[in-house]
């Protein structure tokens, strides 16, 4: 597996467009988009870094992995997004290590993610 670089850094907030407002204060960028991704359930703001994004997502809806992660640790470090050659053959790497991951999900059209489970 080929690591091509850290894609975007995750912060769970609760009031996503007060922390949009403050890490753009903090940092002096502007969001370079805001979305919805359904497929997570999140309200998402795109802030550029460097070569990299910090992105913070708010839940859209009441029961999803962001809310549940709020209920439980607060805001915060949500996660570390790597962008890698073939996602398939990084799956298949990991599980064989005997890694938890989950199936790709097509995170928005052209995007599939999957999620390595810590716990």
């Amino acid at each position: 597996m080929r690591i091509k670089r850290i894609h975007h850094l995750t912060l769970a907030v609760r009031d996503l467009d007060g922390a949009r407002l403050t890490f753009q204060q903090l940092f002096g960028t502007p969001p370079s988009r805001s979305l919805e991704v359904p497929a997570f359930g999140v309200r998402a703001v795109d802030l550029p870094l460097g070569d990299s994004t910090l992105q913070l997502v708010s839940p859209a809806e009441h029961d999803n992995p962001v809310m549940r992660f709020l209920e439980r640790k607060g805001e915060g470090f949500y996660n570390l997004a790597l962008e890698v050659d073939d996602l398939d053959a990084a799956i298949a790497e990991l599980s064989s290590q005997g890694v938890r991951i989950s199936e790709p999900v097509e995170s928005e059209p052209g995007v599939r993610s999957s999620f390595i489970t810590m716990t």
